[in-house]
Formats: C-alpha cells, sequence, structure tokens
C-alpha cells in the first residue's frame, strides 16, 4: 500500500475512535432524563406548568419545599386587586413517603397525599397555615401536639411554637365546597423541623411580591 494511503487511513481511524470517546463521555456526563410527566420545573407536572406563568423551587431543606408561582388572577380580584397576575409563596412539607401534592390553578388549594404548609398570595398581609389530604376543599382537621389538641391551626404563634416537633393530624377533605358526599379523612404525622427558617424564607419571598396599594 503507498506510504500516502496507509497515512490517510490512519488518520481516518483516529478520527472514528475520537468521535466514539467523545459520544461515550457525552453519555456519562449528560443528566439524568427528566420523567415525562414533569416539565423539569421541581415538584410539578406538565399540565401543573401549564396553569401558571412560572414557578420556581426558592428552597429545598429538611423534608420542605419553598415556592414562588405565578398564575392568572381570578375575576373579582382583578377587579379589587388589580393586574392579572397573582404570585402566591408557598411551603410544603408532605408526610414521609407520601408523594408531594398537586396545586389548583390559582395556588390556594392543594390535594393529594398528607402533609402541611403554608402560603400567602401577593395581597394578603397575613399567610395561610394548615394541613391538605387527599381532596383540595378542606372541612375540618385536628392536631395533636406532646398531648394537647389543636383545632385550628391557622394561627401563626401556634404553627411556629411547633419548631422540632412531630404533629400528628387528621384532617377531612372533600373534592368541591357542595360535595359533603365524598368527604375523605387522611391522617398522619409531620416533623415540624425547620419550620421557623422556612416560614421566614416564604415571608421573604412575599416582600418581594407584595401587592402595593
Amino acid at each position: 500500500m503507498h506510504p500516502n494511503n496507509i497515512l490517510t487511513v490512519i488518520i481516518k481511524v483516529v478520527r472514528i475512535i475520537i468521535i466514539a470517546v467523545t459520544v461515550i463521555l457525552s453519555s456519562a456526563c449528560a443528566p439524568p432524563p427528566i420523567d415525562p410527566g414533569h416539565s423539569g420545573a421541581q415538584g410539578f407536572t406538565s399540565q401543573q406548568t401549564k396553569d401558571f406563568n412560572y414557578q420556581k423551587l426558592l428552597a429545598e431543606k429538611n423534608g420542605w419545599r419553598v415556592w414562588e408561582i405565578a398564575g392568572q388572577r381570578s375575576g373579582r380580584f382583578r377587579i379589587t386587586v388589580g393586574g392579572d397576575q397573582s404570585v402566591t409563596c408557598i411551603a410544603v412539607k408532605p408526610v414521609p413517603g407520601t408523594p408531594w401534592p398537586d396545586f389548583s390553578k390559582d395556588a390556594l388549594f392543594l390535594s393529594g397525599g398528607a402533609g402541611f404548609y403554608m402560603s400567602i398570595v401577593d395581597f394578603q398581609t397575613l399567610p395561610y397555615f394548615g394541613f391538605y389530604g387527599k381532596h383540595p376543599y378542606r372541612w375540618q382537621s385536628e392536631a395533636k401536639v406532646n398531648g394537647a389538641t389543636v383545632s385550628d391551626p391557622n394561627n401563626r404563634t401556634t404553627v411556629l411554637s411547633w419548631e422540632g416537633q412531630k404533629v400528628a393530624f387528621t384532617i377531612a377533605t372533600q373534592p368541591s365546597p357542595e360535595d359533603y358526599e365524598d368527604v375523605h379523612e387522611t391522617s398522619g404525622v409531620v416533623d415540624m423541623t425547620g419550620i421557623d427558617e422556612t416560614y421566614q424564607l416564604m415571608m421573604a419571598c412575599h416582600g418581594r411580591n407584595a401587592t402595593r396599594q
């Protein structure tokens, strides 16, 4: 074989080896594939991302997740508050072993799984605190901490006093405000470790987005 032909063959072989090595390295370093049911926005299904203008995962610590969610403001609030976009800051902690909940289009209601959450919308001055269960509409709930029973967890002082405590709860939920036939009772235990720091992160989010009137 002519020396030039040998050199040409060697160059081609080297190129093939380089390409093969590049492909192997690229595959090894590539990020894991995204679950088809998720958009890449952690904690949200592809359908949920369509319901919101955007969603940002601000923090994840001690089993908590804090999100900033922007959606369309409902009709009556467009008149009283103004603007088409509503921003909700929300923190969620599910019971261990249960899935992250689904959010309603306005991010005001949670459903699926079991756990605790707190949220505040841009035009509000006080956050909401409560448990969630199978259905989006909460009917009644009860929490037990150190032998004490709390029938209304929507109280900042009470909830923040649970720092480091394990809270047992029961909540009854229903699919819609009118549907009392399909009430579902959910029970669980949530470790409230980190709630104080999480609350501060949520309120910092609110401070950046609060509607000024």
